[in-house]
Parts: structure tokens; sequence; C-alpha cells
């Protein structure tokens, strides 16, 4: 049995207690802040009290990451449901993947008392809630990134969302690395690419970016800024993957691509010699982008635009993860994405209800500064790179919001009146006076300017 963190203890108390009093409760946790140990923290609770517990994923991985750590933690071996499979339906904690849990929905035991399911954003496709609609039981979802990519609400599926510590404090009580972030334009493009459910189309991506053009500012960059560090690569597609790996291949650079079709023996074994140095760079498209924990990884490359936050975050958080001798992490963006969605620990307002909530009363729960003891704090927060800050007050509220307008407008070459359109697009920032006084005080305005866009705003908002 594991001891939680402070955090995770406090996140897990106030889920428990919530599930006494909705039936589907949804849980955020920044990626690498331990979701696992707190999702075996859930089950060992109902198995004391002799309730059973049925767990969701939606990647064999981490099926097998789940596994080992619940029985670390409760000390009993759950049963798998995997393809093939004969589990042992009367045992008081079964693991399964979402496929194989739907295929099999007629064997599954009514006495379950408790759905923990991983990767909660995924929700409300139709596989997941088949799985829910046919339980009679409470829920408990874990997420990073409680939003989905097409703007359907998880308020459908969930009655409440328990938010944990964000990434800027796991990162100052030492629990995540600090990080260094170069945005890169190497010329990749999405025009004339169309977007589907809520992120460009893969295929339109890939033909309006040469893969061989791509690979080799992989290569270029990733000595430049990651040289012998425990890479992943994030790539478009498979083929853009492979042509990566190839080249990586060919400059000495030891990489290798694996994908969901690689067999699982080969794609076990790649993460084994991954773990172990053998292997430098890990390719793919969206294979471990998430639930898998690698915290051996030192560097992300972001070889693919995305507009989705969700899997922004998801893959730039596969390298935060501390690990002995990494004093911080880098990420290369070569989209570069943090012109649309920010830094990894900017703050975020999520989209619990299809729309942007802030957290506060009602159903969203969120933490409360608490005095826990860090770790060494001496790295300070997340150091960042090649990114011009300005000398807006930090602790204002909407500073990270008017910082990265300022950066996409800098990174995208738009003239300084471009920002107040930018800030007009923010549904939550532009119906707030305050970011309108400290973007008009940065370009040097009058006060009414500030009252007199935030009026317009709210006129439009209300029609």
């Amino acid at each position: 049995m594991f001891k939680l963190r402070d955090y995770q203890l406090d996140l897990v108390d106030r889920v428990w207690a919530q599930l006494g009093s909705d039936s589907a409760v949804l849980a955020q946790l920044p990626t690498g802040g331990g979701k696992t140990a707190c999702q075996a923290e859930l089950a060992r609770r109902l198995f004391r009290f002799g309730g059973k517990v049925l767990a969701a994923v939606h990647r064999v991985e981490v099926l097998h990451q789940m596994a080992a750590a619940f029985e670390y933690h409760i000390g009993i071996t759950p049963q798998l449901v995997v393809a093939g499979s004969r589990p042992d339906w009367n045992a008081p904690v079964i693991l399964g993947m979402n496929q194989t849990l739907v295929r099999r929905i007629d064997s599954l035991p009514g006495d379950i008392r408790l759905l923990i399911q991983d990767e909660a954003h995924h929700s409300t496709s139709r596989t997941y809630r088949k799985l829910f609609d046919a339980l009679n039981c409470n829920v408990s979802g874990w997420s990073a990134t409680p939003e989905r990519l097409d703007g359907s609400a998880l308020s459908d599926v969930f009655d409440c969302l328990v938010l944990g510590p964000s990434v800027k404090q796991l990162t100052a009580w030492g629990f995540l690395c600090p990080y260094r972030y170069h945005s890169l334009d190497v010329g990749m493009t999405t025009r004339g690419v169309k977007v589907r459910n809520g992120d460009y189309d893969a295929r339109g991506l890939a033909r309006a970016n040469k893969a061989t053009a791509i690979a080799a500012e992989v290569v270029k960059n990733y000595r430049a800024h990651a040289n012998g560090l425990q890479t992943v690569v994030f790539a478009i597609n498979v083929a853009h993957s492979q042509q990566i790996a190839w080249s990586l291949a060919e400059a000495g650079i030891n990489a290798v691509h694996v994908d969901g079709n690689t067999p699982a023996a080969e794609r076990a074994q790649a993460i084994a010699d991954f773990k172990a140095g053998r292997v430098q760079v890990l390719c793919n498209c969206e294979l471990f982008g998430e639930g898998v924990d690698i915290p051996a990884v030192e560097a992300v490359v972001l070889a693919r635009p995305t507009q989705s936050l969700t899997i922004f975050l998801q893959q730039v958080g596969r390298c935060l993860r501390p690990f002995p001798g990494k004093d911080y992490a880098v990420i290369l963006d070569l989209a570069p994405n943090c012109a649309t969605h920010g830094f990894p620990d900017d703050h975020r307002a999520w989209k619990f209800d299809g729309e942007v909530k802030e957290p506060g009363p009602g159903r969203f729960f969120g933490l409360e500064e608490r005095a826990y003891t860090p770790r060494d704090t001496s790295e300070g927060n997340a150091t960042i790179t090649e990114v011009a800050r300005s000398d807006i007050n930090p602790d204002h509220p909407w500073a990270e919001t008017i910082n990265r307008l300022l950066y996409r407008q800098q990174l995208l070459g738009y003239k300084r009146g471009w920002l107040g359109y930018g800030l007009a697009e923010d549904p939550v920032a532009s119906l707030d006076l305050s970011a309108w006084e400290l973007l008009g005080q940065y370009l040097g305005y009058k006060p009414g300017w500030a009252w007199h866009k935030w009026h317009e705003t709210r006129s439009r908002s209300a029609a």
C-alpha cells in the first residue's frame, strides 16, 4: 500500500464525499498528478466496505499500469477483462478496456457499486455511454482535461466536476518538473485544412505538410535543443511518424516508430527499450497522448498542429513527471500550438457544460489554497525560454490571458490593434472589465477605452 500525497488524499476525500449525494462525479487532476493512485484509493475504500468495483480504461498499456497499482495498494489481484479472457465476475475488483467491456455487456455482474472511468473526457461517446447506461451504480470519472473536443457537454454524463491542483501548483510543490518551452515556427501550415469534430483533419494536415520537410526540422531541432534526451515525438499520422523515425535513425539517433497496429509484444519492447535508454526517441501520432506513464521522458516534440486543448495538454504533459537526474523538461513546439493554447501551466477554465466555466459554487468544487509542505522548490515555477513575456503584473487575475495574446500577436506578426480583437474572442475574459483595463494600461489607452470595449462585448454577448 502506498501513501497518497496530501493533495491526492484531499481530492479523493472530496470525490468520496460528493459520491454520497451525486451518482456521477468527474474529477480533474493534471497529467502527472497521480490519477491512478487516487483511483486505487477509491477502490480500496469501497473494497473495505465490501463493495465491488469495475474500472474501465481505453488502452492496454494503461490497463496493466492500473492493475499493478491496484494490486499494490489494495493487496489483491484484480480480474482483467481482455480479449479471450475468462474473468471471475465474482471478484471484488475488475479491470477492463471499454471496448471489451461493452462487447461483454450482458456478462457484467449486477452488484457493481462503483465504476471508475479513466480518461473520462471521452464519456459522451457512444461506447462509454453504453457502458454507463448498463450499470446501475455510481460513476467516478477522472481526467486531466475535462472537456470534449466536439464541444459536447460532460455535464450530460456527470453531475459535478471536482477540481484538483493546477499544473503551476504541482510544479511549485515539486510534484511536476519545470520546463523549457521552445516555440519554433518551421513553416507548418493549416491553410486549406478542414476542421472535423473540433480538430484539424489528419489527412488534410498530412497533404499540406510534407513529411520529409517536417522530419528534417525534427532532426535539426532535436539536435539543437534536446540532443541526447529521452524524447517522445507526436506526429500528424502514422506515415509522418515513420518518416520522422527513419530520418532520426539516418542521422545516427536511435529512434523507433510505434502505432496502434504495432504488435503488442513489439510495442511493449519498444517502451521497455526506451525506459532502459536503449532507444532515445519514440515516434507516434496519438498512441502515447493519454494515460501512458513513462517518467523517463525528458522532452516532447509537437510535430503537428492541433485545435484541441485536451490533445495539447496531454502531449506536453508526457514530459512533466519528475525523474532522477531530470532538472527540467524540454518542449519543442514546431506547430507552434502555444499560440492557440498558451503554456502548460496557464490558468484553465474548463468547458464542463459545453461552454467555458470557471471554478466556483454550484457543481464546481475547486481546491482551496492549502498549506501543503512542498518539496525543494529552488527551481521555482516552470521555466519558459524562447518566449517574450511582458512586464504586466503577474498577480493580476488576467495576466496569463493578456500575456498569451501578446505572445500570439508577436508570433503571428499582427499589429497591436489586434489585441483588442483577440481579447473580444475570449468568452470569459471579455466579459470582465478588469481584463480590458489591464490591456488598456499595457497599450497606453485612456480608461474610457476599456469601459467602451467591455460594454460593446457585453452588448454583443446579450444579443
